[in-house]
């Protein structure tokens, strides 16, 4: 709901709607990434700041299929 408060200075009440309809399409997305964020440990959250600043998503891409057993 914050997000929305704030959109409130910038939009109508009706594409406060089409805002706030956009971000609950990605709920289901935030929960998994905030589930994934609390299995790192300090380590690995380092080491993936590191790949990111190095833009290597190989690595990254690399690293959560080890971590967590995926397919892609």
């Amino acid at each position: 709901m914050f997000r929305l408060t704030r959109t409130a200075y910038f939009c109508d009440a009706s594409q406060q709607k089409e805002v706030g309809d956009l971000f609950h399409q990605y709920d289901h997305s935030v929960e998994i990434i905030d589930n994934v964020k609390r299995q790192l440990s300090s380590t690995e959250k380092d080491n993936l700041n590191m790949m990111e600043n190095l833009n290597d998503t190989l690595a990254e891409q690399a690293f959560y299929i080890y971590k967590f057993h995926v397919s892609i």
